[in-house]
């Protein structure tokens, strides 16, 4: 989950060209600034022998390299009777392997500067470590070595069991999701939602062992080296290690049936009392290899920018507003939230529909295409800056099976972008019945603001019946 505050917001908005009162930006929008040029980084990308997909990314003089060993094993492998089985093997893997415990593998890491940890997501399963460049040969070793001989050990699994039987927190912003899901998708099947805590009852170390087994050998598998690396020198290390893994194939992964999006009927208010206010809006967009993804991002900054003015205007401090992005069978669903003040919530909602109500204005459009352009480039840049992040990157275009010069591809892209994207972008994703807007607090105090505020329906929904169903 990326939080934006409100400084990187307005440092953003600077750098862009554009002014940080929202009031003076409107009177004396930007000028057309042309053809913007950034140095991108460039992934280098190559296929080992044995089939290994290797992506690098040097920085010369940076004293950090960040790793990873991507696997073909994330949860849109697991069937639906065990959702939780890539989860359960990223939990297993931090245990260390049958020669090092936890705590061994971790002081292994600490001795090159950094550390090591899993990931499970929907196209993958990544083994990282973040250390010292002069450390870059020694982590590599040691992710194999946890590839090779992982423990995966049965008192971990009974821990995440104990885990999922206890009641869990569930934090406003994914009592939020869950109620864009179900409106908008009508379904959580396929998505980072669908609960799975029931099926780690059945789940067994013999059965991951076994699949972890035919996931570690299994193509295509990459691995991601970013920072401070000689190219040359760590594609022979990366091709030497790559050869002494076991190899294999797997079937592709049968998609899940695609579903249309639907339209919001209202606004929704879970009631959770106690725990301050929360103001979410999710749509539903376009996967990264859609053609219609760059000016559908595009739209979504001039629109997250024009309603972060509007909340700023209205309560005068705004928290900055912090996005999640969910893939769903119907597209990805970006929900974008901010905590309000119990006294600032009308003045908020306020702000937020009429916010959505003018960005899809023609002459708005016009006036900030260049600012929008701006802003968004500078984000991309932005991202492309940290070590971590270019190492995320590279994963995010080996499992999207992009190209290495994707990035430059897209800045091109935008630098040609023209008005009628932008205004097809809005009447395509951005209308007001396919955006939900959540209110997440005290519903009897949220309900009479939502009904004064807009004349549509207002749903309630059980904010802690929401929780279990998010728990089980």
């Amino acid at each position: 989950m990326t939080h934006v505050s409100r400084r990187a917001l307005l440092r953003g908005a600077g750098a862009a060209g554009g002014l940080t009162g929202c009031a003076t930006w409107r009177r004396h929008p930007p000028a057309d600034a042309g053809t913007i040029a950034l140095a991108l980084p460039r992934y280098d990308h190559r296929l080992t022998p044995d089939g290994t997909d290797v992506w690098l990314a040097a920085r010369p003089g940076t004293s950090l390299t960040s790793l990873s060993v991507v696997l073909d094993a994330g949860f849109n492998r697991d069937p639906e009777d065990r959702q939780s089985r890539a989860w359960a093997l990223a939990q297993l893997l931090r245990e260390g392997t049958r020669t090092r415990d936890r705590n061994g593998l971790q002081l292994a890491f600490g001795e090159l500067g950094g550390r090591f940890g899993t990931h499970a997501g929907g196209r993958a399963l990544i083994l990282y470590a973040n250390v010292l460049a002069s450390g870059f040969e020694q982590a590599l070793g040691l992710l194999a070595h946890v590839v090779g001989d992982a423990a995966l050990p049965e008192a971990r699994l009974d821990d995440l069991r104990r885990q999922f039987q206890a009641p869990r927190r569930v934090s406003p912003q994914r009592l939020a999701a869950a109620a864009c899901v179900d409106i908008l998708v009508g379904s959580r099947t396929g998505t980072r939602l669908a609960p799975f805590g029931h099926t780690l009852e059945t789940l067994t170390t013999a059965e991951l062992r076994a699949t972890w087994i035919e996931a570690s050998t299994r193509k295509p598998r990459a691995v991601v080296a970013a920072g401070g690396i000689e190219p040359e020198s760590a594609y022979r290390a990366i091709e030497s290690l790559a050869a002494e893994l076991p190899s294999g194939s797997a079937p592709p992964i049968p998609p899940l049936p695609a579903t249309e999006p639907r339209l919001s009927p209202g606004i929704v208010v879970i009631d959770r009392p106690g725990r301050g206010t929360l103001l979410s809006y999710g749509r539903l967009g376009p996967t990264e290899m859609d053609p219609a993804h760059d000016a559908y991002d595009l739209a979504s900054t001039f629109l997250d920018s024009r309603v972060y003015d509007q909340l700023r205007e209205r309560q005068r401090n705004a928290y900055g507003l912090e996005a999640s992005k969910l893939l769903t069978p119907a597209g990805v669903l970006t929900l974008q939230s901010t905590r309000v003040e119990p006294t600032h919530a009308g003045d908020a909602l306020k702000g937020l529909i009429e916010a959505l109500n003018t960005a899809t204005d023609g002459a708005l459009h016009q006036q900030y295409a260049a600012n929008t352009r701006a802003r968004w480039l500078v984000a991309e840049m932005d991202k492309l800056q940290r070590t971590k992040s270019l190492a995320r990157t590279a994963i995010e275009l080996h499992t999207h099976g992009l190209p290495a010069d994707y990035f430059q591809r897209r800045v091109r892209a935008v630098n040609r972008f023209s008005m009628s994207q932008m205004t097809h972008a809005f009447r395509t994703y951005f209308r007001r019945k396919k955006i939900q807007i959540v209110l997440v607090g005290r519903a009897d105090r949220l309900v009479p603001i939502a009904e004064r505020v807009q004349s549509g329906a207002v749903t309630v929904a059980d904010g802690a019946a929401l929780a279990r169903s998010l728990n089980r």
